[in-house]
């Protein structure tokens, strides 16, 4: 067999290399897809899906209410260049939805929560169904990733592998979060978490949970509502009061205090995802102790 060259071997060498880091190499800035978000789970899930084949802006802060937010100027102006919004089903949606379209008819919206996949992990009674914060469940979180991809394959064919391959990365990175909120929660004797705001029906029923809402239907609570929330609170002797940045803490403090309970902050918005599950885990299966 003739034998090639050093420098032919070299060359040949050199030139896989360098077609192994284009392929691996991010998009320019002028290349990649511009896509948008209602939250920062939202973005977080995205960007492990590719990130470095598009840029990923998201409508609300971590400390925006998403029950009243109005989109700041600036945003408006990148909405226009974007190609895609990915939603979720939380109000602001339904409210903007309309006006944020009419700003950019090219832009395609892409639904991926509650209503665009089967619940074949566990059943979710009707309350579940009603809450919009699904992604609070790792479960539903690596479903939601698999709409992400679907739709991403959609607009971007030829990020197609890249996107199949960090989807069975991701979907076994939250299959390892939920383990290890299961593992938290395994000594956790108590099934009842206090929560300001009732954001965490998903994430509850996911590890079989009661989620015991000081909030009146997402309301401010009248005295009665009070009153039982506090009288429920002894009764099980609930340690922990959950608040969230995005609402008024007063009602939360006046059970805190009623109940002798500390305040602690769990907020489903969070960018960090798998901290803020595990956090959360955390403070629960601290009140079993």
């Amino acid at each position: 067999m003739r034998r090639l060259p050093e420098y032919g071997l070299a060359m040949r060498g050199g030139l896989l290399l360098l077609g192994c880091l284009l392929w691996l190499s991010p998009l320019p800035a002028s290349e990649r897809l511009s896509l948008f978000v209602s939250i920062p789970p939202q973005a977080w899930l995205l960007e492990q899906l590719g990130g470095e084949r598009f840029t990923v802006r998201t409508m609300l802060g971590p400390n925006a209410n998403p029950h009243n937010y109005d989109p700041a100027a600036r945003q408006l102006v990148a909405l226009a260049d974007a190609h895609a919004y990915f939603t979720i089903g939380i109000p602001f949606e339904s409210m903007w939805q309309q006006r944020l379209a009419a700003i950019n008819a090219d832009m395609t919206f892409i639904h991926c929560g509650a209503d665009t996949h089967e619940h074949d992990h566990h059943d979710h009674d009707a309350k579940a169904h009603s809450d919009p914060h699904i992604w609070t469940s790792p479960l539903e979180a690596s479903a939601i990733a698999a709409c992400m991809v679907r739709a991403l394959t959609r607009i971007d064919p030829d990020g197609k592998e890249v996107y199949a391959d960090n989807l069975t990365q991701l979907q076994q990175r939250l299959a390892d979060l939920d383990q290890r909120i299961r593992a938290l929660l395994a000594d956790n004797n108590n099934s009842v978490m206090l929560v300001q705001h009732p954001a965490w029906d998903y994430f509850a029923a996911n590890y079989d949970l009661e989620q015991l809402a000081i909030e009146q239907d997402g309301h401010e609570p009248n005295a009665r509502h009070l009153v039982r929330v506090i009288e429920r609170g002894r009764e099980l002797d609930l340690k922990t009061v959950f608040t969230q940045s995005q609402y008024g803490q007063a009602a939360a403090r006046l059970v805190a205090d009623a109940i002798d309970a500390r305040i602690v902050e769990a907020d489903p918005m969070a960018y960090d995802y798998p901290a803020s599950l595990i956090g959360l885990a955390r403070s629960l299966a601290g009140d079993a102790e």
